[in-house]
């Protein structure tokens, strides 16, 4: 740990300020007798429904007592520098478990903690790389096949096991549930027949067990149910974030033994650098090739060679990827993705069970070395895997945390009063607004954030491809403003690291501006402010023009306003369009590349809707093939 736990943060990003913003949140949330599953601090006034991000409560209250003396962040640092050790020392004990042998247990230790799977979700990825929970759910059922443990004692540790690791990541929940019925069934299918009804009784025992866990957490399925129409067909793309097969081989720059040749296939491979986990390294696969062709030392290779195959295919995701270039072949995961729960599950994240089966079998292959010079060659060969794997130094880096003295408690309500709600660039994933929130103690609520997606309420705003980076429009203070005034914002707080455009842009704007605490501040005007504000299927495009669905919603307010409708989407057909609410409906014929300039009346919402619509080749967003229509922006 560094000398201050509290002013760095291990791999500081986006991400990583997320979830310090969900260690600070759970007490509190609780503290303050709210919902701890929904919360209007962020996307204010939409709110955001937490079930369907990552707010890993378990984390949050193992983390508590540090939270409380320290800070968020120390707990962040804490927590992310144990993933390594709990991980390894759960899949030693399950290796011990299996082998009873000491120095193939630490070794499965090692290429588990230490896998590439771990090293790279420790970028920021709080829930996925605590992994130490699926070696103890393996550990406790293989105690039940042994008969160690009562029926009752396997369902009511499992139990426990699952609720817990659902409280960590929904989404390793679901893949370890179908990934664990694989495991059964091949059971099942390897056990001899006067075993059979034995390993059937078991699976039945899982079954109960990760039902009650569901029990346990029904309050959260329920809020996740509620909260459906928030969230995007795709949060993220399954084809983008599968495993390329060339990376079982060629290391990542989060690898220690990494070379620039290495770096450089590796920087072609599909996802990004924490989800480019498939890594094994060739001693760790020349193991696994004698172990499984060599003689079965145990009956558990009739389970753990298909399922290890099963797992990797599966985590090369629905189409293959060789050295970043997708082929188009098919792989079996494709179906997968049109699945309620799974269908949104990574498949690179897969490499989680690669690595805890990859390390098991090497763990078997290391304790069966028939001689003493057998055993000494086998361990040697262990000692390489294990050296090969090793993470990078200094990845992921300590950073400072981007603390301002703006966003202390005292001076947000000096500056702006209690409970202001403001828009902070730079913006979502691209600045520190979920961290400052948390350093203020929650004392404000803000119009954006950064969990997992943004919610549909939102993305009809014009404004937010301007605040995400691209270049501000002839039309920004239209779109800055509605989206200020439909969102009740108090002020704009634009930190370091806000785009150059973006900050002249907002000085342009006829709003009271002051530099405090090292954030430039823009005060919203309280009187009533003209703009035009667009609603329903409309979606912002990166350029003054957005998109119509098949019905949108348009009002002027504080005096008149033009709209402008294009065809040029398809320029060889015309739509028709009803336009109702301004009084008699009337029908807009809209074609060719020439747009149609409309008038709209002061404060009357009008309502567009097209005769005929279209599903785009171009994927809009994240793999959901959206419904449109006709380009629409507002006449300057």
């Amino acid at each position: 740990m560094p000398p201050d736990p509290r002013a760095v943060l291990l791999d500081g990003g986006a991400d990583a300020y997320s979830f310090v913003w969900f260690l600070e949140w759970w007490p509190w949330s609780i503290g303050h007798g709210l919902n701890p599953l929904v919360t209007h601090l962020i996307w204010f006034p939409k709110g955001y429904n937490l079930a369907w991000a990552t707010p890993v409560p378990t984390a949050a209250l193992l983390a508590l007592p540090i939270t409380c003396l320290l800070n968020a962040v120390a707990s962040y640092n804490l927590l992310i520098l144990l993933a390594p050790a709990t991980a390894a020392w759960t899949a030693y004990l399950l290796a011990a478990r299996i082998t009873r042998d000491w120095a193939a247990s630490v070794t499965a230790g090692i290429l588990f903690g230490f896998s590439a799977y771990v090293a790279g979700q420790m970028h920021g990825h709080l829930n996925l790389a605590l992994s130490f929970l699926i070696p103890l759910a393996v550990l406790v059922v293989l105690r039940r096949a042994g008969n160690e443990l009562t029926a009752g004692g396997l369902i009511a540790r499992l139990a426990v096991i699952a609720t817990l690791q659902f409280g960590l990541s929904v989404e390793v929940f679901a893949s370890g549930c179908v990934f664990a019925s694989v495991a059964l069934g091949l059971h099942i299918l390897a056990a001899p027949r006067h075993s059979r009804r034995a390993a059937i009784r078991l699976a039945a025992e899982v079954a109960l067990s990760v039902l009650i866990a569901g029990m346990l957490v029904s309050p959260y399925l329920i809020e996740m149910e509620a909260g459906r129409s928030s969230v995007p067909g795709f949060v993220n793309p399954p084809h983008t974030y599968s495993t390329d097969i060339a990376n079982l081989v060629v290391p990542t720059a989060n690898t220690w033994l990494s070379p620039g040749a290495a770096r450089a296939i590796a920087s072609r491979f599909p996802g990004n650098g924490s989800e480019q986990g498939g890594y094994l390294g060739l001693p760790l696969i020349v193991i696994l090739v004698m172990y499984f062709l060599g003689r079965p030392p145990r009956p558990m290779t009739r389970v753990l060679l298909p399922l290890l195959l099963v797992v990797a295919i599966a985590s090369l995701g629905p189409s293959l990827w060789v050295a970043g270039y997708e082929t188009g072949t098919k792989l079996p995961w494709l179906p997968m993705t049109h699945l309620p729960l799974i269908r949104g599950a990574l498949p690179s994240r897969f490499s989680l069970y690669v690595a805890l089966a990859a390390s098991l079998a090497a763990a078997s292959w290391l304790a069966t070395a028939r001689t003493r010079s057998g055993r000494r060659q086998r361990l040697a060969l262990g000692l390489v895997a294990c050296v090969v794997i090793l993470p990078a130094s200094g990845s992921p880096a300590w950073q400072a945390s981007p603390r301002l003295p703006f966003f202390s408690p005292a001076n947000i309500r000096a500056a702006l009063g209690r409970n202001p709600n403001l828009l902070i660039l730079p913006y979502g994933d691209a600045g520190a607004g979920m961290l400052w929130q948390a350093q203020s103690g929650m004392a404000f609520t803000q119009s954006g954030g950064n969990l997992s997606f943004v919610p549909n309420d939102f993305q009809h705003q014009r404004i937010l491809p301007t605040l995400y980076g691209a270049p501000p429009t002839e039309v920004f203070a239209n779109d800055m403003t509605a989206f200020c005034v439909e969102n009740r914002v108090t002020a704009v707080i634009a930190g370091p690291g806000t785009p150059a455009s973006l900050a002249t842009a907002l000085d342009g704007l006829p709003w009271v501006k002051e530099n405090s605490g090292g954030v430039r501040l823009y005060r919203v005007p309280k009187r009533p402010l003209r703009y035009v504000a667009f609603g329903a299927d409309y979606w912002p495009g990166l350029d003054v023009w957005g998109v119509m669905g098949r019905r949108m919603t348009v009002v002027s307010h504080g005096g008149p306003g033009r709209l402008r409708l294009s065809a040029a989407l398809r320029p060889r057909y015309s739509v028709s369009v009803t336009m109702s609410g301004d009084g008699a409906p009337r029908v807009l014929v809209v074609s060719g590349s020439i747009p149609l300039d409309i008038a709209i009346p002061a404060d009357v919402p009008v309502t567009f809707a097209a005769d005929k619509s279209f599903v785009p080749n171009t994927i809009w967003h994240n793999g959901d093939r959206r419904v449109v229509s006709l380009l629409a922006t507002v006449s300057p």
